[in-house]
């Protein structure tokens, strides 16, 4: 799961960011139901310290951003209900002030694996297309609500398998371009660093 140097960012968003290239598949058209999910366990969670990192792709340096705003995480909530499984990130800003935007992070399942969960914007699509890792068919609701610089993705259980419970590392990168980027900004969470490799404690199933 590890982002790691540069070239592979923290907590696999960023390294999702990067493989992401192709045209993003269509969104199943499902309503958008986002109200938590009946019965749910929930885990909350801070990241207040402005820790956002800059990574050069051409001097393969990185340092912390505090006065960068977008994408950067305040808060996130895992809701694990019967059936589905909501994602809820607060930022200090969703403001278009870079080109991409991804958001989401990654499970850890009882067995050790791991999927990432992107949920991905841009000009001409800031509405945003969300995807499961390895789950391409699965119907993944999704909201950005850029007023209130927040994002909300419904997953449900069955596409991991409805596992007794989940782990979950929160990231957010915004970037100038999915191919070949001169630069990220990366925020993860509950790692105090986009460099480590952290998840919440085990959200059970409600």
């Amino acid at each position: 799961m590890a982002w790691g140097a540069p070239s592979v960012l923290p907590v696999n968003l960023v390294k999702v960011a990067r493989r992401l290239v192709a045209p993003a598949l269509p969104l199943v058209a499902v309503p958008l139901l986002l109200a938590g999910p009946a019965s749910a366990q929930t885990l909350h969670g801070t990241d207040t310290g402005h820790d956002v990192q800059k990574f050069d792709m051409s001097a393969f340096t990185h340092k912390v951003a505090p006065a960068h705003a977008d994408a950067d995480l305040l808060r996130y909530t895992v809701d694990y209900g019967p059936r589905a499984i909501r994602v809820t990130e607060t930022y200090r800003a969703l403001d278009h002030s870079e080109p991409l935007l991804a958001v989401g992070g990654t499970f850890k399942l009882p067995d050790g694996s791991t999927h990432d969960l992107v949920l991905r914007a841009q000009k001409g699509n800031w509405r945003g297309t969300a995807k499961l890792q390895h789950r391409p068919a699965c119907a993944i609701r999704h909201h950005l609500d850029y007023a209130k610089a927040q994002s909300v993705i419904v997953v449900p259980a069955s596409c991991l398998g409805t596992p007794a419970w989940v782990r979950f590392a929160a990231a957010a990168v915004t970037t100038d371009h999915w191919k070949k980027p001169t630069y990220f900004y990366a925020d993860a969470a509950p790692a105090k660093s986009v460099t480590q490799d952290r998840y919440t404690a085990r959200i059970f199933r409600g």
